[in-house]
């Protein structure tokens, strides 16, 4: 890279740095933890085997109701009554993946976290948002066992939603829903559905591509980060500290992948508004770095908590999260009430194996093969 891209990409850093310290300051303050977690993560799920056969089924809308609700009664029953709020108001949405839609998001919400899952506007992912009237779910149906999975996901953030949301519950949205989610996929299989009317490995895959995309960038934003203006010898300082091993050619990489990411954005947004406005623009370019770390730690808490969690207790903090006590705990002992002990000197490597165990499980009921399609569903 010549001296001018690197200017450039100092100038896209210092935008993005701005935005992301005003409304996540979580992640600049832990990048370099969540960085080092996300590099051990990578090495595990690169090359492991995801090779599974699945098709669509016969489910009705219907079945995919009824089928959320009994997983929903045994995660906690108190549940059932704003679940069934939420079928009867409308305010379920069933979106065909071929269309378009766009979501506006509301002013008190602006504040603290995007809409969840709001990356592009036009989507093909199911997502959760707020309207004036409520709590909205619109679900990308796949006609099989994951339009169950993915409305329960969906549910679970608006049992952890109000109006004065805390920075706790932003980090741990997606660990909630991933982790019921999970709970939930082991509790189908173990009642016999056929496997191949469900995308088994889809919260790994989801990871590992969220995974992929944070080692193409982490090495100039920690060098950012810790030192300043990024410059062709900054990967000698990342080594200097021993804060990463790095080479040059791997350090110009991440530099080169994340200049094009920028300009991209950059005439995304230009292209989309006639006029500029710094603050959304700073907005559009920072856009994929908030959201990828709390599905890294969602899906780690939510894997080592299926092994050696406690369901109860995971119930109970969903519950209270937005509550002030628990705003003024320490993000540290908040994890402690469910069992993740974060200054745990090998806590990294417990979250990454309980990861790779969850994948393992997951693994003997994969189909190599296609298996005919069921005229009916078991569970």
């Amino acid at each position: 890279m010549k001296k001018e891209d690197y200017k450039r990409l100092n100038d896209y850093l210092n935008d993005t740095f701005i935005y992301l310290s005003e409304h996540d300051g979580f992640f600049i303050q832990n990048m370099q933890s969540i960085f080092i977690l996300n590099n051990i993560l990578y090495g595990k799920l690169k090359d492991i085997d995801l090779e599974h056969k699945f098709h669509e089924n016969n489910l009705t809308f219907e079945d995919v109701f009824e089928l959320a609700r009994n997983e929903i009664e045994k995660i906690n029953s108190n549940y059932l009554k704003e679940f069934d709020k939420l079928i009867n108001s409308g305010l379920l949405g069933l979106f065909k993946q071929e269309e378009n839609i766009n979501i506006k998001e509301v002013d008190y919400y602006e504040k603290l976290s995007e809409v969840e899952n709001n990356e592009e506007e036009t989507r093909n992912t199911s997502i959760c948002f707020y309207t004036e009237d409520g709590y909205f779910i619109d679900l990308a149906r796949t006609y099989n066992y994951d339009d169950v999975l993915s409305l329960i996901h969906e549910f679970i953030h608006s049992t952890n939603s109000s109006k004065n949301m805390g920075e706790y519950r932003y980090i741990l949205t997606e660990f909630f829903s991933i982790y019921f989610e999970i709970l939930s996929k082991k509790d189908l299989l173990e009642n016999g559905i056929n496997t191949s009317e469900l995308d088994i490995f889809d919260r790994i895959k989801s990871t590992g591509m969220i995974s992929k995309k944070i080692v193409k960038y982490d090495l100039a934003f920690m060098a950012y980060n810790l030192f300043g203006n990024v410059k062709e010898d900054s990967y000698e300082d990342l080594e200097k500290y021993h804060i990463v091993s790095s080479t040059k050619e791997d350090f110009e990489d991440t530099c080169i992948n994340l200049l094009k990411y920028f300009d991209y954005q950059k005439i995304v947004y230009n292209n989309e508004n006639k006029e500029f406005n710094l603050y959304n623009y700073r907005k559009h370019i920072s856009r994929m770095f908030s959201s990828g770390y709390r599905y890294l730690y969602g899906t780690l808490f939510a894997c080592h908590l299926l092994e050696n969690g406690n369901k109860d207790k995971i119930v109970w903090l969903n519950d209270h999260i937005n509550d002030e006590e628990i705003k003024n705990m320490d993000l540290t002992d908040v994890l402690k009430i469910i069992g993740i002990d974060l200054i745990d000197e090998n806590i990294d490597a417990k979250l990454v194996d309980s990861a790779q165990n969850y994948y393992e499980n997951l693994s003997k009921y994969s189909v190599k093969e296609e298996k005919e399609k069921s005229l009916t569903y078991n569970v």
